[in-house]
Order: C-alpha cells, then sequence, then structure tokens
C-alpha cells in the first residue's frame, strides 16, 4: 500500500489510454498555472500555458482542464495532448518532462472557439489542483530545511595542459533552409525546409526574426503569426507529425522595403537548428587585374632586290 503522499496518474500509450497507474514519487503541495490568451479571430484563438511546479520536483507531467465554453484544441507544440468532449490532457514531450521545485514549464495550443471565449476555471499537475491566473488553490508552506554544514575549503589542484580540443560534431536537433524562391519590388516568396534529427515529434513549431524586418502576407503548409520582427510558423493539422530524419516544407509570401537578408538563425519546439549561419556572408571582392604594358615589335630591316648575274654574248 502506498503512503498518502505518493502521487499517481494515468499513463498513456500513442493515441491508447491505458487502464493502468505510474507511480511517480511526486509528493505535491502546490501548483500555479498562467493560461494567456495570445491571439484570437472569429473561430479560433492561440493560448500560450505555463505551469510552476510549487511542490518536489517531478520527471514527467500531466496538465489536465476542462474548456468551459467547448474550445477544441487542433494543434499544440512543446506537449502532447489528448481532448474528450471538453476536457483536455497534455503531458510532457521527450525533452521538457523534469520540473525542478520552483521549475516552470511552458507548452501552446490553437484551438476552435464560439462567440465566447472564457479561461477555464482549474486545473490539475499530476492530480494536484493547481490555482490559474491567481484564482484558485494555493501552495502549502514547506518548513525551512535544516542548513548544510559549510564545506571546508580545498587545494586547488594545478591544472595540467591539455591537447588540441577534438572537434565537436554538430548535435543540433534539425537542420534549416530558408529559399527565396522570387522577389520583386517590394515582395518576395519563400520556402523553408524543416528535417528532424532528433527523436520523433508530435507538432512543430518554427520560429525566427526578420532581419531586415520583412513581413508575412501569406503562408501555406503551416500558419504564421508576427509580433514585429518575430515570425512564427506552426503546423498545418495534415502535417504535425515529423518522424525522425523526415523533413517538412512550408512556404510563405512577405513584403520588404529594400534589403531582403534571410535568417541568420531558426528554432523547431525551442531547440536551434543548423543550416542558416553565414548564409549571408558575401563573397570576397576581386582584386583587379593589372592590364600589361605592350612591347613595341621591331622592324625587319628590308630584304634588298637579288642582282642578276650577266650572261655572255653569244
Amino acid at each position: 500500500m502506498k503512503s498518502a503522499s505518493t502521487l499517481y496518474r494515468f499513463c498513456f500509450s500513442g493515441a491508447v489510454a491505458l487502464a493502468m497507474f505510474c507511480d511517480t514519487s511526486w509528493a505535491a503541495s502546490g501548483c500555479r498555472i498562467d493560461y494567456v490568451i495570445q491571439n484570437q479571430w472569429p473561430g479560433g484563438f492561440t493560448a500560450s500555458v505555463t505551469v510552476t511546479n510549487q511542490g518536489d520536483a517531478a520527471n514527467g507531467w500531466n496538465v489536465v482542464w476542462n474548456m468551459p465554453a467547448n474550445q477544441e484544441v487542433y494543434d499544440l507544440w512543446n506537449g502532447r495532448y489528448r481532448q474528450t468532449g471538453s476536457t483536455v490532457q497534455v503531458r510532457n514531450s521527450f525533452w521538457n518532462a523534469a520540473i525542478p521545485t520552483g521549475g516552470q514549464v511552458q507548452f501552446g495550443f490553437n484551438a476552435t472557439k464560439n462567440s465566447s471565449n472564457p479561461v477555464p476555471a482549474g486545473a490539475t499537475l499530476n492530480g494536484v489542483a493547481c490555482s490559474i491566473n491567481g484564482n484558485g488553490p494555493t501552495a502549502t508552506p514547506k518548513p525551512p530545511a535544516t542548513p548544510a554544514p559549510s564545506p571546508k575549503p580545498t587545494a586547488t589542484p594545478t591544472p595540467k595542459p591539455t591537447s588540441a580540443p577534438i572537434p565537436v560534431p554538430d548535435t543540433s536537433a534539425c537542420t534549416a533552409s530558408y529559399q527565396i524562391v522570387s522577389q520583386w519590388n517590394d515582395g518576395f516568396t519563400a520556402a523553408v525546409t524543416l528535417r528532424n534529427k532528433g527523436p520523433a515529434m508530435q507538432g512543430w513549431r518554427a520560429v525566427w526574426a526578420m532581419p531586415d524586418g520583412q513581413q508575412i502576407t501569406q503562408s501555406w503548409n503551416g500558419n504564421y503569426a508576427q509580433t514585429g520582427n518575430q515570425a512564427t510558423v506552426t503546423n498545418a493539422p495534415w502535417n504535425g507529425e515529423l518522424a525522425s530524419g523526415g523533413s517538412v516544407q512550408f512556404g510563405f509570401n512577405g513584403r520588404h522595403s529594400g534589403s531582403n537578408r534571410i535568417p541568420t538563425a531558426l528554432s523547431v519546439n525551442g531547440f536551434a537548428c543548423s543550416g542558416l549561419a553565414g548564409r549571408n556572408t558575401p563573397p570576397p571582392t576581386p582584386r583587379p587585374t593589372a592590364n600589361p604594358t605592350p612591347q613595341p615589335t621591331a622592324t625587319p630591316p628590308p630584304t634588298p632586290p637579288a642582282t642578276p648575274t650577266p650572261k655572255p654574248p653569244t
């Protein structure tokens, strides 16, 4: 029999919920959730959710809430979601499972809505009730920990000379290709290809900064949003799954004001991609080659005409 301080959560495998429990060994005393609607339009919206762990460190998390006005999630990043009726469940991705005490994790999503779009009234983290935007249960304060004894100073070892560093291979989680397909006076068309070098992704989100203030006006194979110079493109409903070693491409039209450099950095789901750095470096200017001074050609002396040999009279 487990103690009362041990919590349990449902485990999931793919899209099927398994009727079993997992011991998280997480004695939580509270949590806080900040639910922010970043953008909305007729029929839909984008939201950002920040979870703050006010209990013991957790290795694996599961956030559950009820949509108060029948909103339906159709796209999510930095987590994996499941919605049944009005109940939404979001669990960690492979890279953000650990939340230390006082630590935070953030995910976002796109969803449909009707005329109203109220914020959920409550949520849970691994079965523990959380406050939302300051409303709801608060964390139970813990007694202060006994300070550890001060460590004794130790002698600093003399550093030994090291050999030349070994080149580190590229370990980025993805590569990106940004190509300007066509360009005119104040506009352009671009194509972006993302290649996943890590584990499979269930939903992707590409973010970059426009170096010359370019503005996206239309996109395809992805949903775009732009605030100032920061552009964001998330997957369309049909291309959210990105297998390990797989690639996906989206394109867009944009406006520019004369200069139209490509970005030097791009990230997918918070991980920096390689492939763009240095692409705007201009080629070296060739040095002019001096023209050789022509040399005068010597005029050959005229050849004298041959003198005929006289013949004796006959």
